[in-house]
């Protein structure tokens, strides 16, 4: 059996082939140096990150245009009497949550489906004894369960979901998180698009709802959240999975058969670890423990073991959060771990290209990769552009000689369309986002049957356009975290660490909007 340092696993960060690869290039740079002068070294790595701009912002480009066709016909909700319906399993990690997991028992609550079938799992961490405590002092339904996750190994989500997998006992599973609201019928959609999907393709073994943030407008940091992750889960997940690409899952709301998981675990075989007294601790599951993008990571396992993932048309509403260092943290994570994702799929190229196909692949790497590389790159592209500018306007002939120097004229030429083009496209894209969610919120009746955070996210979508002008003051802000990211990728004690978001903030909103909700109609619609 490998350990963790063997495996396809974050517990390490390169691999030896990897190194290799690195020294390889490392010298022939040297070598260009030294026979073409550092100039010309200079000029190709310009000519490197161009093109990779060009190809990044392309895929995003092409994404967004594979998004905007019309969508195929939705499937319908069943009703909770369904006979046929499977036994399902509900996992949530929580960790320093005492706050907010009144809430969230209540929430879950809500979900229209046959208690007898549903089981509800609520994964505490050992050294939790506040959260512990205000679990216990709820009076929980017979289907929710306290497990107690053993302090062994990495404190992370993926570790804590694999221990709670090896107890679920459904043919269905879900994660959901200590902020998430879903649609009560959500579990019923997934049973219902699962059985439309299956039948065209039943290679589906995942589908994921759209998370929505229902508080943009509490502050500016809300509002980029919010745009972003309409970005991401209506027009980038949805572009790829249109493609037949690899869409990286997002941290919760996935819907899994558990023939699916059960395939990655068998791959993952098990993890093992020592606890404080040295005795061994083994879990099995399909997350890597190491890894703090685990949703990520499983979506390019769940393609190696020859799955594919859709889209489910129901939303988990969450609470955004509503400041500049909980923002910092929060992108740092997801950076890093999109770089440890990228690393660890990225050791046995050709093998992975043959079991999910290279255009799959290639995508799923550059997505990846590219997004932390891209907001490390942009201060310097900024910080270049700005130093060209202000040479120029100051005569300083020497600077400006040098800086056009680094740009033959079709590496200019490339450079000016990403630069110009592709970040007004961007650019744009986000300034619409407001409009185009005002347009779809008007088409759904409101009233019976909209969840309370629907409503009152769509009353904060007007006017936020004006807000989304400072999104280059946004883009500049995530380089900082992604600087955070590459420090803490690189100390190996941090690598596997996880920056917990606090939640909780808005927890007096959300019940004044729930009360509002009630007191017509005598129950929540």
């Amino acid at each position: 059996m490998n350990s963790p340092e063997q495996r396809e696993t974050a517990a390490r960060l390169i691999s030896r082939g990897q190194q290799v690869f690195g020294a390889v290039l490392v010298a022939l740079a040297a070598a260009e140096a030294a026979v073409f002068g550092p100039l010309v070294l200079l000029k190709t790595a310009v000519a490197v990150a161009i093109a990779f701009y060009l190809v990044f912002v392309g895929l995003k480009l092409v994404l967004w245009l594979a998004a905007a066709r019309p969508e195929p016909p939705q499937y319908r909700s069943l009703g909770a009497d369904d006979p046929d319906l499977p036994r399902y399993t509900i996992l949530v990690p929580l960790r320093g949550e005492a706050n907010v997991i009144d809430r969230l028992v209540k929430a879950l609550s809500s979900l229209r489906y046959p208690a007898e079938k549903l089981q509800i799992l609520l994964l505490l961490e050992e050294y939790d004894a506040e959260t512990q405590a205000a679990a216990a002092a709820i009076d929980l339904p017979g289907y929710f369960q306290v497990v107690i996750v053993p302090d062994v190994g990495p404190r992370t989500k993926p570790k804590a979901c694999d221990f709670g997998y090896m107890r679920a006992t459904g043919e269905m599973v879900v994660i959901f998180d200590a902020e998430d609201r879903p649609e009560p019928d959500q579990l019923l959609r997934a049973v219902a698009g699962f059985r439309a999907v299956s039948a065209r393709d039943p290679r589906v073994g995942c589908l994921q709802a759209r998370l929505a943030f229902w508080n943009p407008r509490v502050s500016w940091v809300s509002t980029f959240y919010w745009a972003e992750y309409v970005t991401h889960f209506q027009w980038v997940l949805v572009g790829l999975t249109r493609l037949g690409l690899i869409p990286p899952l997002g941290g919760t709301s996935n819907h899994f058969h558990a023939d699916a998981l059960e395939a990655v675990s068998r791959a993952n075989g098990p993890w093992e670890f020592e606890d404080g007294a040295g005795n061994p601790v083994t879990m099995r599951g399909p997350w890597d423990p190491y890894n703090i993008t685990e949703d990520a990571d499983l979506a390019f396992r769940l393609a190696l073991a020859g799955y594919r993932i859709g889209m489910l048309s129901s939303t988990t509403y969450e609470e955004a959060p509503d400041t500049a260092g909980k923002a910092k943290n929060q992108r740092s994570r997801w950076l890093q771990g999109f770089a440890l994702t990228g690393l660890v799929h990225t050791r046995h190229p050709l093998r992975a290209m043959r079991r999910v196909g290279p255009l799959r692949y290639l995508a799923f790497v550059l997505l990846m990769l590219g997004t932390p590389a891209s907001l490390l790159l942009n201060p310097l592209m900024w910080g270049g552009t700005i130093l060209y500018v202000a040479a120029r306007l100051d005569a300083l002939t020497a600077v400006s000689a040098f800086i056009d120097g680094l740009f033959p004229a079709p590496v200019f030429y490339a450079g000016i369309l990403v630069a110009i083009a592709g970040n007004a496209v961007l650019f744009c894209q986000q300034l619409i986002t407001p409009l185009r969610e005002q347009q779809q919120s008007e088409l759904v009746p409101g009233g019976a049957g909209q969840h309370p955070l629907a409503s009152y996210l769509h009353q904060q979508e007007y006017g936020l356009t004006s807000r989304l002008l400072l999104t280059p003051l946004w883009w500049a802000f995530t380089s900082v975290s992604a600087c955070r990211a590459l420090r803490k990728l690189l100390i190996r004690s941090q690598r596997s660490s996880w920056d917990k978001t606090p939640h909780g903030h808005a927890l007096a909103k959300e019940a004044e909007l729930e009360a509002a909700a009630l007191a017509p109609a005598g129950e929540m619609a």
